[in-house]
């Protein structure tokens, strides 16, 4: 059975797992740059422990993150806190949901970001209407919409049901601990796959320990993310590849939706 809040167990080692990853915010940077506003304002919708905003704030961008887990909430006030104040004043963390977007009446943002995979949490075609409606009805005329997905990693799992795939090893060298990440689909169901996320800890003294978490994602084609984009009231400009800005093609590792309000 699925957690109310799979992140619960997860929230603790996602930083570590995830930090290293930089590209994106690079990318998403250089797009929003692309729209000539001298303090863009952004709305991250699935903010997580706070990588993305953190990394645009640093760029000089005013983040609005929404986010529904508590513990990843919990994680990104720590991040923030590490941050000069100057950065982390740039960025306000909700306790909200993508297809509610419970905004102050006069919020509006020159960008709106689905990043990393955040638009697959969304599980039915309903709900994906439904929240780019919401952002839709958020941004500025003129404003960019970006939708991070990876199309390869959970279509790999859902044609792999029972099998574990190594998610990747990291330590921490702040206390020494080891993590080691699998993955293995457990069941697919109407475009729907549930992943079982299991997470082995190495001590130092090298005792061990174990969390683990359910997450169910969407198995989205291209086709269905453009129809919906469109049927929101968007114009899709670009589907790049990857955070190259390369043109995407059957089979490309990431598909990151570039549309105008």
């Amino acid at each position: 059975m699925l957690t109310e809040d799979p992140y619960a167990a997860l929230a603790e080692w996602y930083d570590l797992e995830h930090d290293g990853v930089t590209e994106d915010i690079h990318f998403i940077a250089q797009q929003i740059a692309s729209l000539g506003a001298p303090r863009a304002r952004v709305l991250e919708i699935g903010s997580g422990t706070g990588r993305i905003a953190a990394g645009l704030a640093l760029a000089g961008y005013e983040v609005v993150g929404v986010e529904p887990s508590s513990a990843m909430r919990a994680r990104c006030l720590e991040r923030l806190a590490a941050l000069p104040e100057r950065v982390a004043r740039r960025v306000t963390i909700l306790d909200d949901d993508a297809r509610l977007l419970a905004l102050p009446p006069d919020a509006g943002f020159d960008a709106a970001l689905f990043g990393l995979d955040t638009f697959a949490h969304l599980l039915t075609a309903a709900e994906r209407d439904v929240a780019l409606r919401a952002a839709h009805g958020r941004m500025y005329e003129g404003g960019t919409l970006l939708i991070d997905l990876d199309p390869v990693g959970s279509r790999r799992l859902a044609e792999s049901v029972g099998r574990d795939w190594l998610q990747g090893a990291w330590q921490d060298e702040r206390t020494g601990r080891t993590l080691r990440h699998t993955l293995r689909a457990t069941s697919v169901h109407d475009g729907v796959v549930t992943i079982h996320n299991n997470l082995e800890v190495t001590m130092p003294d090298g005792t061990h320990s174990q969390a683990s978490a359910d997450l169910r994602l969407a198995l989205i084609a291209r086709g269905g993310v453009e129809s919906t984009i469109h049927a929101a009231g968007f114009s899709q400009t670009t589907v790049y590849g990857d955070y190259e800005g390369r043109e995407a093609i059957p089979d490309a590792p990431r598909l990151i939706f570039v549309a105008t309000r």
